[in-house]
């Protein structure tokens, strides 16, 4: 099941996300420089130990958080997906763009569970209904973007002659593709928790049944926090601020560097995230 979802959807967003990698604007160091204006000042800092839950309604992901956050929640990495030419082709030609993956990303953060602790850890939990949700719609997305390929798009992406796909039956070819989606679905379908666990190389299914990921490192000096992932050389930077009963994602950037493994969920932390307390 691992390589149905990281090798068929999770590949599609390699070009955003090595594009986007090793920018860092307004980070020097290990420290974050914010500009100073009046609305900063105004701004009330809240700390984040506790346990939270997200709500991304207010958040436009960037081209690199988009392909971050897509290959963390399908469980993949860069590597493998630099290895998959349809897949690339199909982001390239624009067929699947970081829009089009921005309601499922959304979906997956507002199923995530952070919780902050003392010990300056973070740690990620989700319900595997959310996982198995999402992997559901990137399945569709898949398919709904092969549809939309001209003649000339399926010659180049299968190094077939236009001449030769004009010879087949595009009814059957029809047929086939919703064919393979459906069984695609019905194999999502029934996985059980455990095995949706197991599509995350670091993740278990712990006592209560959800998905945990690996606790990462975090640490905060009023406003500003950084959270760690040293499995993949990310560093996240974030400004978070008081907003009504809960917390703000007011900035953030992320730099990643070195050899990418599996990004933490963590990391998925982007502006305009809002974080509702669960618990102290």
């Amino acid at each position: 099941m691992r390589h149905f979802l990281m090798e068929i959807l999770a590949l599609t967003v390699c070009l955003c996300l090595l594009a986007g990698c090793g920018s860092a604007a307004r980070y020097t160091g290990g420290g974050y420089t914010p500009a100073t204006t009046a609305a900063t000042t105004a701004e009330e800092e809240i700390s984040l130990c506790g346990t939270w839950k997200l709500n991304s309604t207010d958040v436009t992901f960037t081209d690199v958080v988009a392909g971050n956050s897509f290959l963390t929640l399908l469980g993949s990495n860069v590597d493998e997906v630099e290895e998959n030419e349809a897949l690339l082709y199909l982001f390239e030609k624009g067929k699947i763009t970081s829009d089009m993956i921005a309601p499922v990303i959304k979906k997956f953060c507002d199923g995530l569970v952070l919780s902050f602790d003392e010990r300056d850890t973070v740690s990620v939990t989700v319900d595997p209904e959310v996982c198995r949700a999402c992997f559901k719609d990137a399945t569709d997305i898949l398919f709904d973007a092969i549809d939309k390929l001209s003649e000339m798009e399926l010659s180049e992406l299968f190094d077939v002659s236009v001449e030769e796909l004009q010879k087949k039956d595009a009814d059957a070819a029809k047929q086939l593709g919703e064919s393979m989606r459906s069984i695609s679905q019905k194999r999502v379908e029934v996985m059980t928790a455990e095995s949706i666990a197991k599509t995350y190389e670091y993740a278990t299914l712990n006592a209560g049944g959800m998905v945990e990921f690996p606790a990462i490192s975090y640490s905060q000096n009023g406003k500003y926090a950084t959270i760690k992932d040293e499995k993949c050389s990310a560093v996240r930077n974030i400004k978070v601020i008081k907003a009504g009963s809960g917390a703000r994602i007011a900035d953030a950037t992320i730099t990643v560097g070195g050899e990418v493994e599996q990004f933490s969920a963590a990391l998925i932390l982007e502006k305009g995230t809002r974080l509702e307390k669960v618990s102290a």
